[in-house]
């Protein structure tokens, strides 16, 4: 169970420098094509801390599309996770632990955002059995089951209304979006990390299906995907996913059509058709190559929604590959 307490650190005070803990919040305003990404990983064994802050206008395989990009991997270790303000301007505070946050940015060339976090539902909890059917009782089960390793050591999303303002190049945009943010914290080395999917579609507070998936990048179409975690919000009650069937479609490496079927504990169904309208690669961890791109989606009942899908190619695993076609070995 999540409480107030786990918005704040969680490490020892003799951390490793691997042990990271880290928080991420979105939104979009799919009128503009504009996708927006907040970012920190704050990792105390080193005493420093990343800060991402990027908008990406319209779609890209890579960067080149970004309209905002401020990411600085240096930053002094914040005191507290739970009420932050870092040098470049990004501001986190969490108002109402552990539902609801409170975001502010004055950055460079007058870019400005202020973006409220209002919770629609108690953090999930992938460890916690009384929320997810998928939970695991021993901790190596659960490092195995998560999807990324032992980095999930603690990990939970959560549902939230995304409101307020970003001013960029001298224009005000309203921000009003049903969205979901994430908090993790464990070790997290910068060498072999996991292929993973994190995606989600929103179609308005009453339907939300949020999904954590191993990913297989080299295999078969159909069988890319499996089932870590994930819950369905439904009229104001959240329902563990049981089952999903998740393919996609790529130009080269970046997923730009998808289909989502789950099952969810009530034996309740929803599939979900998607297309990619913004976004682009996304340097989280220089030993990953991701893409975060804001999906538009359509139910099999025909509803609207938005949600990102986010992709990890490890470059050490591509690297490996590669050498292996080079010397004309197994990969």
């Amino acid at each position: 169970m999540i409480t107030a307490r786990d918005i704040d650190y969680h490490h020892c005070n003799e951390v490793d420098h691997e042990w990271a803990e880290t928080n991420f919040f979105g939104f979009y305003i799919p009128e503009e094509r504009l996708l927006g990404s907040i970012y920190t990983v704050a990792r105390a064994g080193t005493g420093a801390c990343a800060s991402e802050f990027i908008v990406y206008r319209g779609l890209s395989q890579d960067r080149m599309n970004v309209v905002h990009y401020d990411v600085q991997e240096h930053l002094p270790l914040p005191k507290s996770l739970a009420d932050y303000r870092l040098p470049n301007g990004m501001q986190v505070r969490a108002v109402n632990a552990p539902r609801d946050y409170r975001i502010e940015y004055t950055g460079r060339e007058g870019t400005e955002l202020k973006l409220d976090y209002t919770g629609l539902m108690e953090p999930f909890d992938i460890h916690d059995a009384s929320q997810n059917a998928r939970a695991a009782k021993t901790d190596s089960a659960r490092a195995a089951g998560s999807s990324f390793g032992e980095a999930y050591k603690g990990h939970f999303d959560q549902t939230s209304h995304a409101t307020g303002s970003l001013k960029l190049g001298g224009r005000t945009f309203a921000i009003d979006c049903i969205d979901t943010m994430d908090h993790s914290w464990g070790p997290r080395p910068e060498y072999g990390m996991k292929s993973q999917c994190w995606l989600h579609g929103h179609f308005g507070p009453d339907l939300v299906v949020h999904l954590i998936l191993s990913f297989k990048p080299w295999a078969a179409r159909e069988q890319q995907y499996e089932l870590a975690h994930g819950y369905v919000l439904r009229d104001g009650a959240v329902h563990a996913v049981t089952r999903a069937t998740v393919v996609a479609d790529r130009v080269n490496l970046q997923g730009i059509a998808m289909s989502v079927d789950v099952t969810d504990c009530t034996g309740r169904s929803v599939s979900m058709r998607g297309g990619a309208i913004a976004g682009g690669a996304w340097p989280a961890y220089l030993t990953l190559h991701t893409h975060n791109t804001l999906h538009q989606w359509t139910t099999d009942s025909g509803q609207l929604g938005y949600g990102v899908v986010q992709e990890n190619w490890p470059m050490d695993k591509i690297a490996a590959r590669n050498l292996a076609a080079m010397l004309g070995t197994p990969a």
